[in-house]
């Protein structure tokens, strides 16, 4: 996998994560939330022409969200 890849599906994770968690940690949701955190991530390569450029939270729009601050904060020190 490339480095380029990894970081896509690391993001994916990461978004995938903080909506199970907005959502109350639901269990058997692991699948959705994985496809709507991808589709999260294609919708930015729409807007901003290539993947995880920028940092729109996983709530697509709301300020604030810790998982993807913390993903930013994470990143912002090795890329």
């Amino acid at each position: 996998m490339t480095a380029e890849r990894q970081i896509m599906e690391d993001q994916v994770k990461e978004i995938a994560y903080s909506i199970w968690e907005k959502e109350g940690r639901p269990e058997g949701k692991d699948v959705e939330h994985y496809y709507r955190a991808k589709a999260i991530l294609e919708q930015r390569s729409t807007d901003y022409g290539t993947m995880g450029t920028r940092s729109v939270p996983a709530d697509q729009g709301k300020a604030g969200s810790a998982g993807e601050s913390h993903f930013a904060r994470r990143h912002s020190r090795t890329h």
